[in-house]
């Protein structure tokens, strides 16, 4: 019982540290980060996959997915409030 409490506690602690729960992007902010991980994309000549749609940090950006030619896939922060992104 005592390790189930103090489970639960450390939980609402660690989410309390956190903040808020995820930010989720509107349609326009969800256009803004896709439209730079496209342009990430093609610079990196490789194609866009796909954006989180969620911000779970305070520095306004969202994990993306593009892919190289060869397929392997990579993880990119794309900022959701002006164009571009950041490779991790």
């Amino acid at each position: 019982m005592k390790l189930i409490i103090r489970t639960t506690i450390l939980s609402v602690l660690a989410w309390a540290a956190h903040g808020a729960e995820p930010y989720t992007l509107t349609s326009a902010e969800s256009k803004i980060a896709e439209l730079g991980a496209t342009n990430f994309a093609q610079a990196s000549n490789s194609s866009f996959i796909s954006c989180s749609n969620l911000c779970t940090s305070d520095d306004h950006h969202v994990a993306c997915t593009i892919a190289d030619k060869a397929g392997a896939r990579s993880e990119v922060q794309c900022s959701y409030k002006s164009e571009g992104c950041k490779k991790q």
